[in-house]
């Protein structure tokens, strides 16, 4: 089987970014992660490097996915019935998904 990485960005709905970061540790990234193929979920925030950056406008999911399958390993995310919050802004969502060139890299 093939592993990937789905990349999904997204962000609140402005003034609801408590109902929407809850729903998404809560709720989401469980029923996400109950799916076939799909074996973890991680979400992360960006990290500004200046101090006088604006705060994020968006935040990342990290799936990491294996299957030989994936059309219709992602297809589920359309099809399961998952609950979505509609604190989460739709306009913002960007998908990606990666696959490996190699191997993992550890430190000795």
């Amino acid at each position: 089987m093939t592993r990937y990485q789905l990349h999904l960005h997204t962000r609140p709905v402005a003034g609801r970014e408590e109902e929407y970061h809850r729903w998404y540790d809560e709720t989401h990234l469980a029923e996400v992660v109950g799916l076939d193929g799909f074996l973890t979920g991680e979400r992360f925030v960006p990290v500004p490097l200046d101090p006088d950056a604006r705060p994020p406008e968006t935040y990342l999911a990290v799936y990491e996915i294996e299957t030989d399958d994936l059309p219709g390993t992602l297809g589920q995310l359309r099809t399961a019935g998952l609950r979505l919050s509609d604190a989460l802004d739709t306009a913002s969502v960007r998908t990606e998904v990666f696959h490996s060139l190699g191997a993992k890299a550890t430190r000795s």
